[in-house]
């Protein structure tokens, strides 16, 4: 029989993981305001995002700065939304 010791999860693990999945669909072309969009587009996105993030590691770019990059890569896709739309 195997015993799980539940007091050492951590709440906080997954801090920040729902605006990567969030950053990661936008990237993948899926419409925020229509919803419209592949699984392959969304796939692709976190490919991107997976890779972006690792390069800001690498090259030493704090955390809180990793976030507000992607914070400004989900403004300007929403804003490109709203271009397309309005032409």
């Amino acid at each position: 029989m195997v015993q799980v010791d539940c007091s050492a999860i951590d709440p906080a693990l997954l801090d920040g993981v729902e605006f990567d999945a969030m950053t990661a669909v936008v990237i993948g072309g899926t419409s925020m305001s229509g919803g419209r969009g592949s699984v392959v587009g969304s796939v692709l996105g976190m490919l991107i995002l997976a890779v972006m993030n690792n390069l800001l590691n690498l090259i030493g770019v704090p955390p809180f700065l990793r976030e507000a990059f992607k914070g400004i890569i989900v403004i300007g896709a929403v804003l490109l939304q709203k271009k397309e739309k309005a032409s």
